[in-house]
């Protein structure tokens, strides 16, 4: 992992100015805004799909790029997040606030749980863990019959109310609270980012030895990144599972782990805002080769092997290699 990210790697948000880390997010959420009437209604749908994932994206980044802990089981705090929205709304039709609270302390539960285990490793070792306890939880879910929906899953006609004038079955209103969400996750983590933990985070992932010996404790300060990205991931797990009106185990399964990571990748580790560029890829390339073949996950597979071989930093680390120069 740590010979994955070089140490001459400098997030991108650090070679920022403060003014543009400021005002560059809210003015990207007001574009997004802005140009979400001109799509077409299909259109929007695929920008709203991005968007989510790319919160989930932003989640992952904070543990995987910036921590340097490579999870194989985030498929459990996003699946749980989409079961948490879809059940509350089906049983007791709570608001949408409500929801994410709800999600926000499942993702911090489950994480905690699964940290305090695996994180007693490191390495690949933390991985297969993490792993095996998400596969734990989808079989678990594929085999509580009716009270989850088993295999099929669950699903809604209706999205949850808001305690403020949206209409969240709109789907342009759903579409801006999505940008809210987005806006709110990457200021918030950026700002743990740019707090003594974040740089604690950062000293795990380029030699936890020496982050010990400084006098840390890297078990805590881990468990503490893997809970926050567990939360997050939840909150974008609940507005997946609205957005498709539907929570399936698939959502639990470890390929979701995989997307994540590959979107992460993609977009460039430990930049926060590429897994979110690295979203649209995956997004746009599943929309435009799953109508000519049933073998587009192989294209994709071959994109990410080039992009490993000639852009070891993503899309986002690419387009700032310039300055490292």
């Amino acid at each position: 992992m740590k010979a994955q990210i070089s140490e001459a790697k400098v997030a991108l948000l650090d070679r920022l100015p403060s003014e543009v880390i400021t005002v560059f997010p809210l003015a990207v959420a007001v574009a997004l805004v802005a140009i979400g009437p001109l799509l077409a209604p299909h259109q929007l749908s695929i920008l709203n799909q991005i968007l989510i994932l790319g919160i989930f994206g932003m989640a992952y980044d904070l543990l995987f790029g910036y921590t340097g802990l490579m999870s194989f089981g985030h498929a459990a705090f996003f699946g749980g997040g989409t079961y948490t929205a879809v059940y509350l709304t089906a049983e007791f039709g709570l608001p949408l606030l409500v929801i994410i609270a709800a999600a926000i302390v499942l993702g911090a539960v489950l994480a905690s749980l699964i940290g305090i285990v695996s994180l007693q490793t490191t390495g690949v070792y933390f991985s297969m863990i993490t792993l095996a306890m998400a596969q734990l939880l989808y079989i678990l879910t594929v085999r509580l019959g009716d009270s989850l929906g088993g295999a099929s899953g669950l699903s809604i006609f209706d999205r949850p109310t808001t305690l403020l004038p949206i209409d969240l079955g709109d789907q342009f209103q759903f579409f801006v609270v999505t940008v809210v969400i987005l806006l709110v996750t990457y200021l918030v983590l950026q700002r743990v980012l740019k707090s003594p933990v974040g740089d604690v985070f950062r000293a795990i992932r380029e030699n936890e030895e020496r982050a010990e010996m400084l006098g840390y404790n890297t078990f805590y300060y881990k468990l503490a990144a893997l809970t926050l990205s567990g939360s997050v991931s939840a909150v974008a797990g609940v507005l997946y599972g609205l957005f498709l009106y539907f929570a399936s185990p698939t959502f639990l399964n470890w390929t979701m782990s995989g997307d994540v990571l590959l979107q992460t990748l993609f977009g460039g580790a430990g930049t926060l805002f590429g897994p979110v560029v690295g979203a649209g890829f995956v997004v746009l390339l599943d929309e435009f080769l799953s109508p000519i073949t049933d073998q587009w996950r192989l294209m994709v597979g071959a994109a990410f092997v080039l992009v490993v071989l000639f852009f070891p930093e993503g899309i986002v680390g690419l387009l700032t290699s310039d300055d490292r120069e």
